[in-house]
């Protein structure tokens, strides 16, 4: 008996002593610092934190974060998206040691908390200090929604109709050679995901014009100079018709602008048979005496309206209020004699009355790729091209008052009174 307490004595000291020969892993202390809030947006945040450890050069085996919520004292399920952690290869080799992470999915104008919280080896929790910070309640911009998942290039066209954002026809560089990709694409606003569509079927010009009708979309694109074809995109059926071409010349240089207001659909601008075109098209998806397509629904038929009284117009910025068209801004290279001013001049476009009205100035520079569109009874434009100013418009008053900066978009939509443009990505704003 004695012979197997004494063995027993020995084991325990030889264990006794190996532990003390091994490197320690868990810190005899640490400290976590109150979190940083780096930068907020309408549906993110970013914030950092500090773990300080002492007495040991290297920590594993544990894990550590920010973890948040709309009530004090978070959890990790509450909401953490991204933990660090050193359990298996991974170590900590120098302290201070920053816990960051962005803060995804939130609601805008809402308070959170937020604290770091550290996990050691033998998994004890402990939390640091909480702090709180608010998501922006509008005039901001943020991103939405994961990259473009598509064949990105220049130039796209789109419509909104409903909740979702259709895009594509965009020129793309393929082995040093420019061509315009047929893929067709939805955001949907609400799920903030996209999903690829049928493709367009018709010819490809590097000059396509989209506006939207009710619940279908449609595309004018040149077969020639002589001969532009348009579409209908029904998004139920997911399907493309031809309906009766544009009867006049085919739009060049990017140049034409286009819309769809009280079930009809327009077209202006540009160039086109070696002149500026200033004449104004409607068309009426409803008219059947052109006949009808293959489905039996109406071809419908385009109707020449008045012409556009201002000077001829490169990437025209427009946004519409009711039934009442705001059409604006130029680029400022397109060459000519007129003024700055002239570029910047702002016409109204009385749809039920087919009359142009000169509604003032931009208060900016001309420009192009210009962000606009509408939102509660109001307009915007603004960014494009080098530059970053953006402008809100009262029609009521006719006063312009600066909003919050924003970059150049391709194309621009107003969907449930907020804007979004999209170029590489969607970026929407809350007014």
């Amino acid at each position: 008996m004695k012979k197997i307490l004494y063995q027993l004595a020995i084991i325990i000291l030889l264990a006794a002593c190996q532990e003390e020969t091994e490197a320690p892993t868990l810190p005899s202390s640490f400290e976590l610092t109150i979190p940083e809030i780096l930068e907020i947006g309408l549906y993110s945040a970013q914030a950092e934190a500090q773990i300080t450890f002492s007495e040991v050069e290297e920590v594993k085996n544990v894990d550590f974060g920010l973890v948040w919520s709309t009530s004090p004292g978070a959890i990790p399920s509450d909401s953490v998206r991204q933990s660090w952690s050193t359990r298996g290869a991974g170590i900590i080799s120098r302290s201070p040691f920053p816990i960051y992470d962005v803060l995804l999915g939130l609601d805008l104008n809402t308070t959170y908390y937020i604290r770091p919280y550290f996990v050691d080896e033998k998994n004890n929790l402990t939390y640091g200090p909480e702090t709180t910070f608010t998501t922006l309640a509008g005039n901001a911009w943020s991103p939405v929604g994961n990259n473009f998942p598509g064949n990105a290039g220049q130039w796209p066209v789109g419509f909104a109709i409903g909740e979702a954002i259709y895009v594509g026809l965009s020129l793309v560089s393929e082995g040093g050679n420019l061509s315009v990709t047929r893929e067709w694409w939805q955001f949907d606003v609400a799920t903030r995901q996209w999903t690829q569509k049928a493709d367009f079927p018709g010819d490809l010009s590097i000059d396509p014009q989209a506006f939207s009708v009710d619940d279908k979309g449609y595309i004018v694109s040149s077969v020639s100079e002589q001969q532009v074809a348009c579409w209908e995109y029904d998004p139920q059926q997911d399907r493309w018709t031809r309906k009766t071409d544009f009867p006049d010349y085919g739009r060049e240089g990017n140049a034409a602008f286009s819309f769809g207001v009280n079930g009809k659909g327009y077209l202006s601008g540009g160039y086109g048979g070696g002149y500026s075109l200033q004449s104004v098209w409607e068309f009426d998806p409803q008219d059947a005496t052109t006949g009808v397509d293959e489905h039996g629904n109406p071809m419908g038929s385009w109707t020449q309206k008045n012409n556009f009284p201002g000077r001829e117009h490169r990437n025209a910025a427009v946004f519409i209020i009711n039934d009442q068209v705001y059409i604006g801004l130029d680029a400022e290279t397109v060459v000519g004699a007129d003024s700055l001013e002239t570029k910047k001049q702002l016409w109204r476009y009385d749809t039920p009355n087919d009359a142009w009205i000169a509604e003032g100035f931009f208060p900016g520079e001309p420009r192009e790729l210009t962000i606009a569109f509408s939102a509660n009874g109001k307009g915007y434009m603004g960014g494009g091209r080098d530059h970053t100013d953006f402008w809100e418009y009262d029609p009521v008053i006719k006063e312009w008052t600066p909003r919050a900066e924003a970059s150049g978009g391709d194309i621009s939509f107003s969907v449930n009174n907020r804007g979004y443009t999209f170029s590489y990505g969607m970026l929407e704003y809350v007014p």
